[in-house]
């Protein structure tokens, strides 16, 4: 289970850009912490959410998010108010489903970041995730939050320590209480009494980064420029290749796309396609003739040594985003992705006479059911190329 992967996922709207200022300190000698101030909302409205637990860890996730009486619209909070999230770890069910009976009880602090048993919180920390608009800074795990009228970022406080409990009350509803102490030393009572229903997440359901937004078929009609970068046997030499390779990446793009670093910037719709070739093959001498058909996943956008093969096109890379690698579309607006799909299946056909091509694209995203992606490209001329095989 990506504990990590799933916090982020759930918080992707939330970065920590207001600045407030240092409320306390730690100024005792003697090593325990001095409180400046405390924090106590009234927290009026609850999200539960079950992510469950893998049995050699022993324990179910779970996190809960206690808001004061302000708008949350699908699940990111709008000020003015405050919310505090908190992800903590209770007995496992042997069904995997989200059991409230297995939440009641006390928790304390992991007494370290791999203590995962039963009965524990995970303090909160900061992290940076990669987005299709670029990373993004976000709180996890633990946190507190106060947040400015009309606004939904905060500057997070990452809870450190403290105790919490919750209640059954035997009437439908629960009691949660906690007093934490955050990273500046700022103590928070928590308290909320009414409803807890649980969100069943644990099978990962709306929690991905979606690696394609594409809501219909492509045919992309105005790329007039095409680069090809050769990047040498870049999957190195495995003892059961079948045939020496060289990667080369293929652009297709609009215009406004700057090809002139590693990564395509600028304003504009592109394909970028890594395929392989001969080992032979010059890259000034432009794209092999034929057909290049998709290598098969090998699980999580791997390769199988044995199809890294002249004449296969590789996937997109999941979730990679920043410095994407493999075969994606992408439409950008100076530099930021706005329309994009990770592509995992398809064909190309390549048709040469001389230094000209006749490029015809075929290709689809990784959607269920998957949208189609077609171009044909035809030059005259060479298509320009660039050696970057530091091998």
């Amino acid at each position: 289970m990506n504990r990590f992967f799933k916090t982020a996922s759930a918080f992707l709207a939330i970065a920590a850009v207001a600045c407030e200022p240092q409320n306390a300190e730690k100024n005792d000698d003697s090593g325990e912490v001095s409180v400046i101030q405390e924090r106590s909302p009234e927290y009026s409205e609850a999200s539960l959410v079950y992510y469950g637990g893998d049995e050699e860890i022993g324990s179910d996730w779970w996190t809960l998010t206690l808001y004061t009486d302000m708008e949350v619209t699908g699940g990111y909070p709008i000020g003015p108010g405050q919310m505090i999230s908190i992800s903590f770890n209770a007995s496992r069910a042997s069904d995997q489903t989200p059991d409230t009976g297995n939440i009641v009880g006390t928790y304390t602090e992991q007494s370290n970041t791999g203590d995962f048993s039963a009965g524990t919180f995970v303090p909160g920390s900061e992290n940076s995730v990669d987005m299709p608009g670029g990373a993004v800074t976000m709180p996890m795990d633990t946190f507190f939050g106060d947040i400015a009228e009309g606004e939904t970022d905060f500057e997070p406080k990452y809870i450190m320590e403290g105790d919490f409990s919750i209640e059954d009350n035997g009437d439908g509803t629960w009691t949660v209480s906690a007093i934490f102490v955050d990273h500046r030393y700022m103590k928070h009572y928590v308290y909320y009494r009414g409803a807890l229903d649980p969100v069943d997440r644990s099978s990962g359901s709306g929690e991905d980064i979606p690696n394609s937004n594409l809501t219909s078929n492509l045919e992309l009609t105005t790329l007039t420029r095409a680069q090809l970068v050769d990047y040498g046997a870049s999957y190195g030499e495995p003892v059961d290749l079948k045939e020496p390779y060289r990667k080369f990446l293929l652009y297709l793009a609009e215009d406004g796309v700057d090809l002139t670093s590693e990564w395509a910037s600028g304003t504009g719709k592109l394909l970028r396609i890594e395929l392989f070739v001969s080992k032979s093959t010059d890259v000034e001498d432009g794209l092999p003739q034929g057909e290049y058909t998709m290598a098969p996943d090998a699980g999580n956008g791997g390769i199988l040594s044995t199809d890294i093969l002249p004449f296969r096109i590789i996937q997109g890379y999941p979730d990679k985003f920043t410095f994407n690698t493999g075969s994606w579309y992408q439409e950008m607006t100076e530099g930021t992705w706005v329309n994009y799909a990770r592509i995992t299946g398809g064909s190309i056909n390549v048709t040469r006479d001389g230094d000209a091509h006749d490029i015809v694209i075929n290709l689809t995203d990784c959607s269920e059911p998957a949208h189609t992606i077609t171009c044909r490209w035809q030059s005259t001329e060479p298509i320009p190329s660039v050696n970057r095989d530091y091998n």
